[in-house]
């Protein structure tokens, strides 16, 4: 899995309290085990995450989150309509209306994130759906080992 999608399914199980990821050390990481000949670990690893997480899942778990995140959204603007006829000044209200910014922007990833899983278009879609079909060990990985992203790309 690619971080992002890493930080997906850890959010999607209520982990990211529990587990703090930097995004950008990963691919360091992963290629500090391989340089060892310690991957065989982080390949089962990745095959107990696929097993778990297979797209149709994702997709389910992705429209869940959907779901919640619009409840809150209508939430939010019944407490602002009440705010607005009570007249209180929005300086009162300013923490709210960044959660409702940031809401929205995660409304926006995550329905981009679904339309791309959906039509095939998210890079190693195509490798995520075969290695769910077929097993990882029977799946060429997305990029050979020397071609693995350096950190920072």
């Amino acid at each position: 899995m690619r971080p992002c999608e890493v930080g997906t399914a850890l959010r999607q199980r209520n982990k990211e309290q529990s587990v703090k990821l930097n995004y950008g050390a990963l691919y360091a990481v992963v290629e500090s085990l391989r340089k060892r000949g310690l991957t065989d670990a982080g390949r089962v690893e990745v095959s107990d995450w696929l097993a778990d997480l297979p797209p149709e899942q994702v997709l389910g778990l992705l429209r869940e989150r959907l779901q919640h995140l619009a409840m809150e959204d209508a939430q939010a603007a019944a407490a602002r309509e009440l705010m607005h006829k009570r007249g209180l000044p929005s300086l009162l209200w300013v923490e709210e209306e960044y959660r409702d910014r940031i809401r929205a922007a995660e409304i926006d990833y995550v329905r981009a994130l679904v339309r791309d899983i959906e039509s095939g278009t998210l890079e190693g879609a195509d490798w995520w759906r075969q290695v769910h079909e077929r097993g990882f060990g029977r799946v060429p990985p997305p990029f050979a080992p020397d071609d693995s992203p350096e950190q920072g790309e």
